[in-house]
């Protein structure tokens, strides 16, 4: 994780939500409350705490880690009974075996040591604890993103700080934890014809993490050659395809 470089977008943040509230990643993590019937919960990423504010009412405590404070700031706001805690992902400070569920939804590629992340949440769990992902393998032909055609620069640092699913399976596995599912939980299609990708909320520097770190310089740059590409072709297409995975996993202790 990095500092707090959500500053600038923090109070505009949630509306990304109001063109696709993702209602399918939000059944997934009520489907595993609902099944493992948690007495505690804690969100890891938890940012503006949009998903951990639809699920107070589903145990008796309710706790949110993220490291920037000025997107807690706005989760204070919505939430009614829940603890929040300005903290790093890779050490948590928090008591050993005293959560009974753990999840992370779109937060991982945040993290710069997921490794760690990955044992700090184990050693956090009680045993049989389960550990809930969503994420985005980038890697995946699944996916596609138009604005790395524009914007120099996004492509390569989100191939790097993105894992592959394939590699987050193994960083569980080696972390003792087992498996219980992985699940094709939300795939998002948009596509946008010449002017109308201007209406795309991703394409909104302050509301899309994945151009929030480019220069004013540099993401002005990428808007002209999207509207040079509009003007020679009014029709032009601008296709976005993210395919979400959601991923369980449980904590066994060896004996």
């Amino acid at each position: 994780m990095t500092k707090d470089n959500y500053k600038n977008i923090s109070d505009v943040y949630d509306l990304r939500y109001a063109s696709n509230n993702l209602e399918e990643i939000n059944i997934f993590i009520q489907n595993a409350i609902n099944k493992f019937n948690p007495k505690n919960i804690l969100e890891i990423g938890c940012g503006t705490c949009y998903w951990l504010s639809k699920l107070e009412h589903n145990s008796k405590l309710t706790v949110g880690l993220d490291l920037s404070r000025s997107m807690l700031n706005v989760a204070l706001k919505k939430l009614k009974s829940s603890h929040l805690i300005n903290g790093n992902a890779e050490i948590i400070p928090l008591k050993t075996n005293s959560f009974d569920f753990i999840f992370c939804v779109n937060a991982l590629h945040f993290f710069s040591n997921t490794n760690k992340f990955f044992y700090d949440s184990f050693q956090l769990l009680k045993n049989n604890g389960i550990l809930l992902l969503v994420f985005i393998d980038i890697h995946s032909s699944n996916n596609e993103f138009y604005f790395y055609n524009y914007f120099d620069g996004v492509k390569e640092k989100d191939e790097k700080r993105f894992l592959q699913k394939e590699v987050i399976i193994n960083l569980l596995k080696e972390n003792n934890y087992k498996i219980l599912s992985i699940d094709n939980v939300e795939h998002i299609s948009r596509l946008f014809y010449g002017e109308e990708v201007f209406s795309d909320p991703f394409l909104n520097k302050e509301q899309s993490s994945q151009l929030a770190f480019l220069t004013n310089e540099v993401y002005q740059k990428g808007l002209i050659i999207i509207r040079k590409q509009i003007k020679l072709n009014p029709e032009k297409s601008f296709r976005t395809e993210i395919t979400f995975w959601g991923m369980t996993a449980q904590k066994i202790n060896r004996t």
